[in-house]
């Protein structure tokens, strides 16, 4: 998914402007689309997978559409609805054609408003021979869209048809969300990371598998000799667990390698996702020629002119750490017919190709010190414990406050939330636009906002949730341990947001003073004691520590037997509990009390 370098990097680097964008109601060019089979779009595109629960993929397949395309007037639209709803898209075409031609694309949720045009190029060649030799475009995302249309251009940018020409769409939505999978990697340190499984973030495996059962891409190990650094050259702040599910599809089938090309992944949250199978020394598939004897890390994301986020650079710096752990990582070695590589380098080093990225490879030699001394015992970048964490209740402590659809100004504005807004954090934190962000859930809306424009909810209940909330809350003991007083910062002529930006060393004192009052305030439970899950659903884990598997989730109000503990790991008091029905494991004692 990496751009390759070419004559045309201009016009690839049109590529998605959707992120941050509104669907527009159709111009005079979406009017001019030409929708098949008469007044109605089409639905004849050829779904790929069609099981509940899984990674679905459709595949419009244009020479099955009766020739209708090439009966289109010149310069009109092809139009055709899909199967259902779809989250990422990606052209592809006969090798027999133009490598460097363009498809324009727009999408739209409802067939009467339209995305912005998309323009997509080819997408780099990572490592693996693509599916039946053809030419893979980009994948870009489309949140919520169900009808497409396109038209394709030669080369030298005149409208001409593509040999061979698919476009498959991508519904990743059934599976895990972020705030069930997350434990986020913002605590770098030599030791193994919390990494989000495959099962975690919801892999299909069955699509690893042929018709007659056989795995597409046998596993291959190797022991890593260095760490290539990728981008997927996609949206930033893209959903991150739909980004990966969509990531997995489009390089097991779309491309047809038969599984994710990256050993790992890296959010903007500072989440790290296990991708290859078989783990760190499985061979992958991100580096045409340098695959054997190296582990290829992604940033999600595209990183030419914007920086990564500092909860990102901690998390790859804790992983390309943890990978290069038997290496010297600001030395260089013979690799492949390179004589010397740095250990740790970007993919633009190895192959033609701009990955992973202007802005971040001018700082990779920073990462590569970072990476040192964190080997070495010499330095931890753990920033200090979050203000807000997920699960907590929270209320706005300024008028006119601007809930985002993501965590940046750039983003538009969803909605005005008034002084004293009672709101759940779903995720965070991250920083952008030098404010922190994070994600809120109020009674009937959701979005971004700056976590110095809160504070505790003096009123919540013992459930935790806030009155009249409209969804339940995510499940407990998933965030970072710590909290602030979230006291109001002094009011000025800027935006809210901008206001919000305070000095490091005062938010630092603040997080700590909230975490020592937190762990003050711990129950002290007995074996043998009765506790009652005032906050829920709760996780119950295998073993106490938020990278422990999670066993099951205990309800509101239910009463548990006390086994063992406290036990501290990850700043939390951890109690062995026993249910009603005789299922044993660990919570967080700070969500029991006493019946």
């Amino acid at each position: 998914m990496c751009r390759q370098v070419s004559e045309r990097r201009d016009a690839g680097a049109l590529m998605p402007r959707l992120g941050r964008r509104a669907v527009l109601r159709a111009g005079a060019g979406a009017a001019a689309g030409f929708f098949l089979g008469g007044s109605a779009p089409s639905t004849r595109a050829m779904p790929l997978r069609q099981e509940a629960n899984t990674i679905r993929g459709g595949r419009w397949i244009e020479a099955e559409e009766a020739g209708l395309a090439q009966q289109a007037e010149p310069g009109a639209f092809i139009t055709f609805a899909t199967e259902y709803p779809f989250q990422a898209i990606a052209p592809s075409w006969s090798g027999e054609g133009d490598p460097d031609a363009i498809v324009e694309v727009l999408w739209s949720p409802d067939g009467v408003t339209w995305s912005e045009p998309l323009w997509i190029g080819r997408a780099g060649h990572n490592g693996r021979p693509d599916r039946a030799g053809r030419h893979i475009g980009a994948l870009v995302a489309t949140p919520g869209g169900t009808f497409l249309q396109y038209r394709t251009y030669d080369g030298d940018g005149n409208l001409a048809s593509l040999p061979g020409f698919e476009l498959d769409y991508i519904d990743a939505a059934a599976g895990p969300t972020l705030e069930q999978v997350a434990e986020p990697a913002t605590a770098p340190a030599f030791a193994k990371p919390p990494v989000i499984s495959r099962v975690g973030w919801g892999a299909d495996e069955s699509l690893r598998y042929d018709k007659k059962g056989n795995e597409i891409w046998p596993l291959e190990y190797q022991a890593v000799e260095h760490v290539i650094i990728h981008h997927a050259d996609t949206a930033n702040f893209n959903d991150p667990v739909l980004e990966m599910r969509s990531i997995y599809y489009f390089h097991t089938i779309t491309r047809g390698w038969g599984d994710i090309g990256y050993n790992y992944l890296v959010d903007f949250l500072g989440n790290v996702y296990e991708g290859r199978i078989g783990g760190e020394t499985a061979v992958g598939g991100h580096a045409e020629g340098y695959n054997t004897g190296s582990c290829g890390i992604c940033l999600m994301g595209r990183f030419f002119d914007a920086d990564i986020t500092p909860e990102m650079h901690n998390a790859i710096v804790w992983i390309t750490a943890w990978a290069a752990r038997d290496l010297d990582p600001v030395g260089s070695a013979a690799f492949h017919d390179i004589p010397s590589l740095p250990t740790i380098c970007g993919h633009r080093d190895v192959n033609n190709t701009t990955c992973p990225g202007d802005e971040f490879y001018a700082h990779l030699e920073t990462i590569r010190g970072e990476v040192r001394r964190v080997i070495k015992g010499r330095d931890d970048p753990s920033p200090p414990p979050p203000e807000w964490y997920p699960g907590m209740r929270v209320v706005t402590i300024k008028e006119g406050n601007s809930l985002r659809e993501g965590p940046g100004l750039d983003f538009d504005v969803v909605a005005n939330v008034a002084v004293g807004e009672r709101l759940i954090i779903l995720q965070g934190p991250t920083t952008n636009d030098r404010i922190i962000w994070y994600k809120v859930q109020g009674a009937s809306l959701s979005g971004w906002i700056a976590g110095n424009l809160l504070r505790p909810d003096p009123g919540a209940s013992a459930s935790g949730t806030p009155p009249d909330a409209a969804s339940p809350s995510p499940p407990m003991d998933d965030a970072a341990p710590g909290s602030g007083d979230g006291g109001a910062t002094p009011v000025t002529d800027l935006p809210p947001e901008e206001a919000a930006v305070g000095g490091g060393d005062e938010r630092e004192d603040r997080r700590n003073r909230g975490r020592k009052r937190r762990q003050e305030a711990w129950l002290d439970f007995a074996p043998g004691d009765a506790v009652v899950v005032i906050d829920g659903p709760l996780n119950l884990r295998e073993a106490p520590g938020l990278s422990a598997a999670i066993l099951a989730t205990l309800p509101l109000g239910e009463v548990e037997s006390v086994m063992a503990g406290p036990v501290d790991a990850d700043g939390l008091a951890w109690y062995q509990v026993v249910t009603p029905s005789g299922a044993a494991g660990w919570c967080d004692g700070s969500s029991l009390d006493r019946p």
